[in-house]
């Protein structure tokens, strides 16, 4: 005759059972990664394949970006481009040469997995050849310029494999920190519906 089952061996079953599916989906988070790592190499080719960029500003001038040359600033926690611009003024066949420095603040976009510019400053704008009469305003409006045509710009979109390891292991990107190589994108666990 099987030997009945006490009430302390059914609490023991039951805390075995239960320790096992903790330990199961301990060890998955376990192997888990913890961040995804963006080397400014990948940044600098995911910039440079949509750019030159053109847009025409305040129906008058042609305005022409190039591919910057960008720089991590870590101690910040953002990134600089020192940029090429053209300003073409068609009417009156002008056009004006320089470059642009500015620095940016950086977020993620959960919607389409873009890693956003934010907070753009310029701190530097030259363009060669720019009347003196309109050098100071054209500067004054270079932060307002800046800003029109960077706010939320993508600099990069994770790869589909990352966005797959991620939502595997029921991940969501947490901080957003800029290194002296890349980016670091920190990991964090997804909350139980019943948290949310």
């Amino acid at each position: 005759m099987p030997e009945p089952i006490t009430t302390s061996r059914r609490h023991a079953c039951l805390l075995a059972g239960t320790l096992l599916a903790v330990a199961a989906t301990g060890c998955t988070t376990l192997f888990a990664p913890r961040s995804i790592v963006v080397p400014q190499a990948r940044i600098e080719q995911w910039v440079a394949a949509r750019l030159p960029y053109s847009t025409r500003l305040a129906d008058v001038f042609d305005v022409t970006v190039a591919v910057p040359r960008l720089r991590l600033l870590p101690e910040a926690n953002r990134v600089a481009a020192d940029v090429a611009v053209s300003l073409d003024e068609p009417l009156l066949r002008l056009a004006w040469r320089g470059s642009v420095t500015l620095a940016a603040g950086l977020r993620f976009e959960v919607a389409d997995n873009s890693v956003r510019l934010t907070n753009v400053q310029v701190e530097r704008l030259q363009l060669n050849g720019l009347p003196p009469a309109l050098k100071s305003r054209v500067e004054q409006a270079g932060a307002r310029l800046a800003d029109a045509l960077l706010r939320d710009r993508a600099v990069y979109t994770l790869r589909p494999q990352d966005v797959q390891a991620m939502q595997a292991y029921g991940q969501h990107p947490g901080e957003l920190r800029v290194t002296a190589s890349g980016l670091l994108i920190t990991l964090v666990p997804n909350l139980p519906p019943s948290l949310q």
